[in-house]
């Protein structure tokens, strides 16, 4: 992936599924990835019918990790 990524100060407390997803990704280029979901969900057919019933509601992300919010 980025192996010029994989180092101390690339470190970030994640779940092990959004660990698995960051790999050695950047924080920025992580942030970006996480933004860019929305956008591929939107191109399917089940997503936008769940949507359009109102059983998925949509909420816009403020780009922020939960360590960044609760940095001391």
């Amino acid at each position: 992936m980025n192996p010029e990524n994989e180092t101390y100060e690339n470190i970030y407390p994640a779940c092990p599924k959004c660990k698995n997803l960051k790999s050695s990704l950047s924080l920025e280029s992580f942030r970006n990835t996480i933004k860019y979901t929305i956008r591929q969900l939107e191109r399917n057919a089940t997503y936008q019918r769940a949507v359009r019933f109102g059983m998925i509601e949509v909420l816009e992300w403020d780009g922020l990790f939960y360590f960044e919010k609760h940095e001391k």
